[in-house]
């Protein structure tokens, strides 16, 4: 039933889409399957009787000779010889499809008044071709190479072209260079060799001696030079356009597309092998994705810069080999392309396409950009080479829209034009030119003035700055990645001159690409760089910014693995699962044919094997998995079975097995630290490295396994699609930094290792020991009232935090870590109460100002810390992180072992002070909540007295309200500032100025405050600082203003978290009651922390709109519970002001024990607004 739904939903999409083109396309389709005629004909129309024997002069015992005069032998042989057309010179190899383009709204009115990007009523038709761009029409897919994206959108104003690659640069910024690059990336000359890649000596050379093509030579060598397919690239226009609007009014655009499956690659590997198994792989992905439902999908973006801007940035923004940074000019999606329809012959479709930059449409206009203007001249050139001059009448190319001018004749013309007319003017008014308010293409009146000369400017000779923005926006594995591919290629290049030369240019981008290159090649090992890298990054230049929102198997490929004697149950469930994610199952087994399950040996009963072992191999799909049965045993003797999982294994493919076919796995692997499931009986799923296991998966666990694709998924295939979905995005490569690849973490804990390492007030950044009572135990942290010290653990904590630096397994991690949060889980509650011991409550926020501002300012000085310290790596043998938990554990153990010596429990015990003075305090805190002093004696009251306390759990709600944005901004403020194109160490310093200005206005705030005698205020305004401060980053607005926002989200958090924690302290009366009530307040507010250190996730960089969001739903819950807090205050007080007047009027009295007993619910005490 849903096969047959989904199959008719898509009858009609595609009925919807078979738009203008479709039908115009229809007059030239023709079906030999319907049987337009009786059958053969020549060319002519003439029946032909017989079409294997030529018309020869013979007998039937003797052979003659062929005649001439035989028309049909003779036509056949000739339109043979003439079926090739000229290869097109670059971009030979392709494959194409048909699809539609609309825009969501009219919002890119206000820059063009092109219909296609204005109207959202419009559908386009559009034709899209992929292509790589070195080999000839005979190469592989997968080799490594530029893609090319080149879009024809079929509007009702003519047609618009859009001829781009994968790869938003090129490789020259004038088209007089072209004939030079192309031939040197085209084979040699003098044996044509190689075919299909950039290795050999005259590409390297050439490019080595063209400091301008070094971006683009990065952006090729990365992982974006081999794709996982067609579907999972992005596509630019690389050149600089322009957009004219209703005002007549131009901006400079440049045009993107972003795939919806995100930006995918092969391993290298892979690809290579592929080049040989399947050299047709991304041709054939492309029709089975079309084919099967799973329509390719584009989602269209513009950058847009008025021509007043056009000088405003250090790089020419009509420079070919230069980028236009997002967070300089951010990205507008507007609209979204989908692929909906192979083509019906590729000749006549793909082959014969032709596109050129200088179609464009009213509202879009063309640019000084000297590439653009280059290609405009060439790509028209070429087009009459390769088709005729009447190219543009072939099926493929032509219009939607009619089509009259006063063109004539010419070879191959199509079109047949009726009367004398063929010229302009004439004096029956036939084709004449229509004006601009009615349509006509519209000329901008750009004004030009210059010398004429030969000549770049200042901007269009900077060539590097930018291929260091692209190398230092790449993640580990990705640098690691373009390492390994231009080393690959500098091998293949066998003069040293050639390699040598790279080498040095290389060093123009980083010192440490370069020695690890030279190492490899043989190259010139630099001693010092030979410019410094600026350490700017841009997020949106790593593949991983473009991964899904959501986790999706869409269209992948998984084979199961079978033989003889499995459990069909078992696969005819997990089939039914993987068609629901829209991925498609092939069987592969023993033979092409059918395989028998357990207890079948013929018949009809099993499933077909699509592909046999030797005829398919694991490069082809995106995961494999082994179910259970005997068939495993049988499997594990095949050694080209074996082959599948180890090389699916090493090409970081998701790897699934049950059953019996997880020993099989286990053994064909044999890799050290993988987990796998152990119980046959259990449907409990491990997944370790990508590898999933289960014991069962019967019809029970296949009914509760309803596909999720999400993190900590319980079932199976749920697990199993996530996995798949992760190795797509390539994100399984990364090798663990530092903490993780020194404790050999598994998949999956890396978010856990650095909570568990940091706790959650150190994670991405944020310091200060003081908070870590939000990690691991959140511990009863009353006992720390009356059961410690308030620095009693001052022996262990810091020894704890030094052994975290040596720790050399993951369990050790754990173990230690775990301690430590036992140890500092009382600590900052503690030590807020402890004050509470010695100062008045109209004293007491300024001194827990003191207490706090002393750990912002850590978190100022963490930063510089942080940045000098992750300099020791190495030393001794540590990694930095490492030496940042010694050092700062030495320092605080320091630090303990004199708090103890030094610190005092009470005022009474406080023998620095002369007995006048110890009364005096004493006395002074006894009667400060209380007009007779305070209970000196603990009973279990207390406790319920302080838990029944309406104000106890709004202020505890007051307290996650503030504690929230407040850790946000502590524990990822690095990793905000790094959003904004910082690189690490700079993100680190760029912290502290935020913490410097949160600890003055801190201070000021709790002096205020004190003052007044008033803590609503403040926090309102803290709440306030913090909603602009969030708004703000959540916001388009420019990396300054966001950087701004960030000193007030720090600033409004720290002043406002002292106020929250004394107004509660001020309010509650009887010591006792008041360490329970800050308890619950502190304790139970801090889980705060477990939310957010799992909102700012690093696949929501740079902007974390999620984590802003959240961020300002807590502030949004605070400015709600602030008045109702403060309207109760008033209420209460007001009405103990009546009852205090009433027990006068009646001369009612309480006795001071009463009065004590009743703390702060007696009627002469007012609570702290």
């Amino acid at each position: 039933m849903a096969s047959a739904i989904k199959t008719a939903a898509q009858s009609v999409l595609a009925a919807a889409t078979d738009n203008a083109k479709i039908a115009d396309l229809q007059r030239d389709i023709q079906d030999p399957s319907k049987r337009p005629t009786k059958s053969l004909t020549t060319d002519h129309g003439v029946f032909v009787s017989d079409t294997d024997n030529w018309l020869k002069a013979q007998t039937k015992a003797h052979v003659g000779p062929s005649l001439l005069e035989d028309q049909i032998g003779r036509e056949k042989i000739h339109r043979f010889d003439h079926e090739r057309i000229p290869e097109r010179v670059v971009h030979a190899r392709g494959a194409a499809a048909h699809g539609y383009f609309k825009v969501f709204d009219n919002s890119a009115s206000k820059y063009t008044y092109a219909p296609v990007l204005s109207d959202p009523s419009r559908t386009t038709p559009v034709f899209l071709r992929f292509s790589t761009v070195q080999g000839s029409r005979g190469s592989a897919d997968t080799v490594r190479d530029v893609r090319g994206f080149a879009v024809k959108f079929y509007t009702q104003e003519g047609n618009w072209d859009i001829v781009g690659n994968d790869i938003p640069v090129f490789f020259i910024q004038d088209a007089i260079k072209f004939p030079d690059f192309v031939h040197a990336v085209k084979p040699e000359p003098h044996n044509e060799v190689p075919q299909g890649q950039s290795a050999h000596n005259n590409f390297w050379d050439y490019v080595g001696l063209q400091p301008e093509a070094t971006h683009m030579v990065m952006w090729a060598m990365s992982d974006r030079g081999i794709p996982r397919s067609y579907r999972m690239i992005q596509g630019f226009g690389v050149n600089t356009y322009t957009l004219v609007n209703a005002e007549g009014k131009r901006h400079f655009v440049k045009f993107h597309f972003m795939p919806e499956l995100g930006v995918c690659s092969l391993m290298w590997d892979e690809a290579l092998k592929l080049c040989g198994q399947d050299p047709d792989f991304h041709r054939k992905d492309l029709n089975e994705a079309i084919d099967t439902g799973a329509y390719p999908k584009w989602t269209f973006g513009i950058q847009v810069i008025p021509e007043s801007a056009e000088n405003d940035f250090d790089f020419d923004i009509l420079d070919a080999t230069k980028i236009w940074p997002e967070e300089l000019v951010p990205m507008q999606v507007i609209g979204e392309l989908v692929l909906n329809r192979v083509v019906d012959e590729y000749f006549t479709e793909t082959e014969q396409v032709a596109f050129c930059t200088s179609h464009v449409v009213p509202g879009i206009g063309l640019s000084d950009d000297p590439l653009l203007q280059g290609r405009n001249f060439s790509y028209f050139d070429t087009q009459i080479t390769r088709l005729g001059i009447n190219w543009q009448e072939l099926p493929i190319n032509r219009p939607v829209c009619p089509v009259l001018n006063h063109q004539r004749d010419g070879a191959l013309r199509h079109r047949i034009t009726k009367g004398s007319i063929n010229y302009w003017p004439n004096r029956a008014a036939i084709g004449g030119p229509v004006p601009t308010q009615e349509g006509g293409y519209y000329d901008y009146p750009q004004k030009v003035e210059g010398v004429k000369q030969r000549y770049r400017g200042e901007k269009f000779n900077e060539h590097y700055n930018q291929a260091q923005l692209f190398y230092n926006s790449l993640t580990e594995y990705e640098k690691a990645h373009l390492v390994s591919a231009i080393s690959f290629e500098l091998s293949h290049c066998d003069d040293p001159v050639v390699y040598e030369t790279y080498t040095k240019v290389l060093n123009n981008v980083d010192f440490e690409l370069t020695k690890q290159v030279a190492e490899k090649v043989g190259g010139v090992m630099p001693s010092e760089p030979a410019r410094p890298n600026h350490g700017k990054k841009s997020a949106t230049l790593s593949q991983l910014y473009y991964k899904p929102k959501e986790p999706t198997i869409k269209s992948r490929r998984i084979a199961i693995l079978l033989g003889d004697g499995y459990d069909l149950a078992e696969v005819e469930g997990l089939r039914a699962a993987i068609k629901a994610g829209s991925a498609t199952s092939w069987v592969i087994g023993p033979r092409r044919g059918r395989v028998y399950p357990k207890g079948e040996k013929g018949g009809d009963v099993g499933v077909w094997a699509d592909h046999h072992f030797e005829g398919q191999r694991s490069t082809m799909f995106d995961a494999v998995i082994v179910p259970s049965g005997d068939h495993a045993a049988t499997l594990a003797k095949m050694g080209r079975a074996v082959h599948w999982v180890r090389e699916a294994f090493g090409h970081c493919k998701a790897i699934g097995a049950l059953g019996e076919g997880v020993k099989f796995v286990h053994d064909a692997l044999h890799v050290p630290h993988l987990r796998f499931a152990h119980d046959l009986h259990s449907n409990d799923v491990v997944v370790a490295y990508g590898v999933v296991t289960a014991g069962r998966y019967d019809a029970g666990s296949a009914a509760a396994d309803v596909l999720k694709i999400e993190q900590n998924a319980k079932g199976f295939i749920s697990s199993f699609a996530l996995e798949s979905h992760a190795r797509g995005q390539t994100i399984n490569l990364v090798l663990f930094r530092d903490v993780s690849e020194k404790l050999d973490v598994e998949k999956g804990q890396e978010v856990d290792v650095e909570v568990m390492v940091a706790g959650p007030s150190r994670r991405r950044g944020g310091t200060m020991a003081s908070r870590d009572n939000c990690g691991v135990g959140h511990r009863d942290v009353s006992e720390s009232h009356y059961m410690t010290r308030p620095l009693g653990c001052a022996d262990y904590v810091p020894s704890l935090r030094t052994l975290m630096g040596i720790v050399k397994t993951y369990p050790q991690l754990v173990g230690v870590r775990i301690c430590l949060g036992i140890a500092e889980a009382g600590l900052f509650p503690g030590v807020v109460y402890y004050m509470t011991l010695w100062y008045p409550r109209h004293m007491l926020q300024f001194r827990i100002g003191l207490f706090y501002g002393g750990a912002s300012a850590a978190g100022a000085f963490s930063g510089v810390l942080a940045y000098g310290i992750s300099f020791m790596s190495g030393t001794g043998g540590l990694l930095g992180w490492s030496w940042i938990f010694i050092i700062e554990g030495l320092l605080t153990m320091v630090v303990s072992i004199i708090s103890f010596f030094v610190i005092v429990d009470f005022p009474d015990t406080a023998t620095f002070l002369t007995q006048k003075e110890r009364a005096y305090l004493t006395w002074r805190k006894k009667y400060d909540n209380s007009s007779v002093g305070e209970e000196e004696h603990f009973e279990m009251r207390h406790l319920k007295s302080a838990l029944c306390d309406w104000q106890v759990w709004l202020q505890m709600l007051m307290f996650m309200t503030i504690v929230a944005p407040m850790l946000g901004i502590s524990l990822f403020l690095p990793s905000i500032i790094n959003g904004f194109g910082y690189g690490t160490a700079i993100s680190q310093l760029l912290t502290v100025p935020a913490y410097i200005v949160a600890t003055i206005v801190l201070i000021i705030v709790a002096i205020w405050s004190d003052h007044v005698k008033l803590r609503s205020p403040f926090i309102l305004g803290g709440l306030l600082m913090c909603l602009v401060g969030f708004a703000i980053n959540i916001s388009n607005a420019s990396i300054g203003a966001r950087y701004f926002g960030t000193y007030l989200c720090a600033a409004g958090s720290y002043a406002t978290l002292p106020g929250v924690i004394s107004w509660l302290g001020n309010n509650l009366a009887g010591q006792y009651k008041r360490g329970v009530g800050m308890a619950v307040q502190i304790g139970i507010g801090n889980l705060a922390s477990l939310i957010v250190s799992n909102i700012y996730l690093s696949k929501d960089a740079p902007r974390y709109i999620m984590g802003h969001a959240l961020e300002l739903m807590f502030i949004g819950i605070g400015l709600v519970n602030l008045p109702i807090l403060v309207g109760l205050y008033r209420w209460e007080n007001a009405k103990r002001d009546e009852m205090q007047r009433a027990m006068a009027e009646k001369g009612i009295e309480y006795s001071d024990e009463e009065l004590r007993r009743l703390g702060d619910r007696a009627p002469d005490f007012r609570y702290t607004l």
